[in-house]
């Protein structure tokens, strides 16, 4: 989940007709969470997670494996709060075990070189579905911004097994070879 720019995963579970459930946050800090309430009909998720003191409330509604909601946080009472208003922060996510059952398509905001912000996207050749396509488009640097925009180009993936990634890049001045890792949301190489 994205709650509020934090990375968080929530792992959810009926145990013998109760949901247990708990919550990671991108350092693998786990902490659990209660008052799960979930309605399979109208796709509607809420849930409670407490950290010394600290409530915050959890509201969604899942569609197709995708969660949209708010989330509330408070520091006075661990009760539920009834006012839709007092959920004011955003929350997105999805259920893993739904949709990342491939290895493609996939995703990454990288940084190239400490300097150039790119989205890179990888996916399966339309033409061989044993092998992978890509794109990479550099949308900014860190030094100017939009103005360090780019033209998006077509990769050629010379390996993708859903960790390791090795790709090139040819543009009509270079040819740029990268290699990296994939963990979780995060890529690196070089």
């Amino acid at each position: 989940m994205n709650a509020g720019g934090l990375r968080l995963t929530a792992i959810i579970e009926n145990v013998s007709g109760t949901y247990r459930g708990r919550l990671l946050n991108e350092s693998g800090v786990e902490a659990p969470l209660d008052q799960i309430q979930w309605d399979p009909f109208t796709g509607s998720l809420e849930f409670r997670y407490n950290e010394e003191g600290l409530w915050q409330w959890y509201r969604g509604t899942v569609v197709k494996g995708v969660l949209v909601g708010p989330l509330t946080t408070s520091s006075e009472s661990p009760d539920c709060p009834l006012q839709p208003t007092s959920y004011t922060v955003q929350v997105t996510g999805w259920n893993s075990n739904k949709l990342d059952r491939d290895i493609v398509p996939r995703v990454y905001e990288v940084l190239l070189n400490n300097e150039s912000r790119g989205r890179l996207r990888i996916d399966r050749s339309s033409s061989e579905s044993q092998r992978f396509a890509g794109r990479l488009k550099v949308y900014s640097t860190v030094s100017a911004d939009a103005k360090g925009e780019e033209a998006e180009y077509d990769l050629e993936v010379q390996q993708w097994d859903g960790t390791h990634l090795k790709f090139i890049r040819h543009m009509p001045s270079s040819t740029q070879v990268y290699v990296g890792a994939a963990e979780g949301r995060m890529i690196s190489g070089s």
